[in-house]
């Protein structure tokens, strides 16, 4: 076998040195290099697996989070209906209260203001009496040719009473 390794060139003591360099420099590269290399893989394969499951966490819950505000919304939605419901409620009511107060209202002024007429009335019938009395008086007076002095209460009282259609 030496011949043949001669015949092609190859030293056999160089191939053994070459050999263990060889050996020398796998086992520095994969203590070195090839190791770290993989852990740095690893560690870097963990790191991105480690993302994507937040990412797809993120995802879920974001997802949940819009449902959640969805049926907030909702839930905000059908209160507000009912607040502005029992809100018109309270104010049909309030409107029911404040329109019986105001007919209330009217009926005591209307009241009032019938009393008010009928003071006035009265007040003008009591002056169109006096005045009627002092017609009277003159009437009397002229047609009798008497002084107006000597014409007594009871004279006009009477004369009165004729005019209002009620007998002496």
């Amino acid at each position: 076998m030496g011949t043949l390794f001669s015949q092609l060139g190859i030293n056999g003591k160089l191939l053994l040195a070459q050999g263990i360099n060889f050996f020398i420099v796998f086992i520095v590269l994969r203590v070195f290099v090839y190791r770290p290399l993989l852990q740095m893989m690893k560690a870097r394969r963990e790191k991105i697996e480690k993302g994507l499951l937040d990412a797809k966490e993120a995802e879920e819950k974001l997802l949940e989070s819009e449902i959640v505000k969805q049926r907030k919304i909702e839930e905000g939605e059908k209160r507000a209906s009912i607040i502005v419901e029992e809100a018109g409620n309270i104010a049909k009511k309030h409107a029911k209260s404040i329109l019986a107060d105001a007919v209330l209202e009217s009926r005591s002024i209307v009241s009032k203001a019938g009393k008010i007429g009928a003071k006035k009335i009265e007040a003008e019938l009591l002056a169109f009496e006096n005045r009627a009395k002092e017609i009277i008086v003159e009437a009397l007076s002229s047609a009798v040719a008497l002084s107006p002095e000597s014409i007594d209460e009871k004279l006009t009282e009477d004369a009165l009473r004729m005019v209002r259609g009620k007998k002496v």
